[in-house]
């Protein structure tokens, strides 16, 4: 053969959140260092919207994040030296999620006894 058809081993999916991290210091770090780039989304859609549709739009860019971030761990399948894992899912939409949250409740009026 040529060598340039080249067998590649697939690599299972692992659905367990957390199941292939230690939760040690890299670990941790790693964890973050995929969050920041959601959150920093959330926040700037937000700012580019203002107070226009917001709904819409955090529940529509929760499901672009959340098929995105399972397409790029599902084609990790095929390459080499990668293992996909649901974590990075899992992190990336709560990100995004938790970010819209916290700012509809900062942008919320106060209730409460006057």
């Amino acid at each position: 053969g040529s060598g340039l058809a080249q067998e590649v081993a697939y690599r299972p999916m692992s659905w367990v959140p957390l199941a292939k991290h230690n939760l040690n210091l890299f670990d941790l770090v790693d964890l973050l260092g995929g969050v920041w780039p959601f959150l920093a989304l959330a926040y700037l859609s937000r700012l580019l919207i203002g107070n226009r549709q917001t709904a819409v739009v955090a529940v529509t860019g929760g499901f672009a994040v959340l098929a995105t971030s399972l397409g790029i761990e599902w084609a990790q399948q095929y390459s080499p030296g990668r293992t996909p894992d649901s974590t990075d899912v899992l992190m990336a939409t709560l990100a995004w999620s938790g970010a819209w949250l916290l700012m509809a409740r900062a942008s919320s009026p106060a209730t409460g006894p006057t």
